[in-house]
């Protein structure tokens, strides 16, 4: 009877031990990366904000993203338009295509498609591949344009060509269902 008594004892003693070594082990792990990673964020949002203010264009884009998206700031899609524009406005393609999807979804701006098409343009005559697909889409779905299946099929062959595997599924189906070209199933 003693030794059972020592043994039930010895499994509370064990079992309490390997709680308390897990609750230290998810104190430490968990903790300290999130307070260290919280902290590696805010900074890297201040350093990309003030490249941004000082007119950088690629931190403008950057930063109207981290807004849109929420990583590192409040999501915000009326500031993230607001840097988004002023890189636009300077060339920068991503920044213009980041308009276009803002206008095409009514994001932080109201929904205008035509103002969508083109930011749309501007970013994918530069040769920004995700917006040949975003702009071929317009055109097959008729959004901001009459829809228009061999300009949706041009665009989505420049995206295409350039390896953007979105635009290689919205080729196929266009060749699948013969719209802006001739019905190939090979294709």
């Amino acid at each position: 009877l003693p030794r059972n008594v020592y043994m039930i004892n010895y499994q509370k003693i064990k079992i309490s031990f390997v709680r308390a070594c897990l609750l230290a082990v998810c104190v430490v792990c968990l903790s300290a990366p999130l307070g260290a990673t919280e902290t590696t964020q805010s900074g890297k949002a201040a350093q990309i904000q003030a490249q941004a203010k000082k007119g950088n264009i690629d931190a403008q884009n950057a930063l109207g993203k981290m807004l849109a998206t929420g990583d590192g700031l409040k999501q915000d899609y009326t500031a993230a338009q607001k840097w988004w524009l002023k890189a636009a406005l300077k060339g920068h393609a991503a920044a213009q295509n980041n308009l276009g999807a803002l206008y095409e979804n009514g994001h932080g701006v109201k929904q205008d498609y035509t103002e969508a098409l083109k930011w749309y343009k501007k970013a994918a005559a530069q040769g920004l591949a995700v917006a040949q697909n975003n702009l071929g889409a317009l055109y097959e779905s008729g959004s901001g344009v009459p829809a228009n299946y061999t300009e949706a099929f041009i665009w989505y062959s420049k995206a295409a060509e350039q390896g953007y595997a979105e635009a290689m599924n919205n080729l196929a189906s266009l060749y699948a269902n013969g719209q802006g070209t001739k019905r190939d199933l090979k294709q």
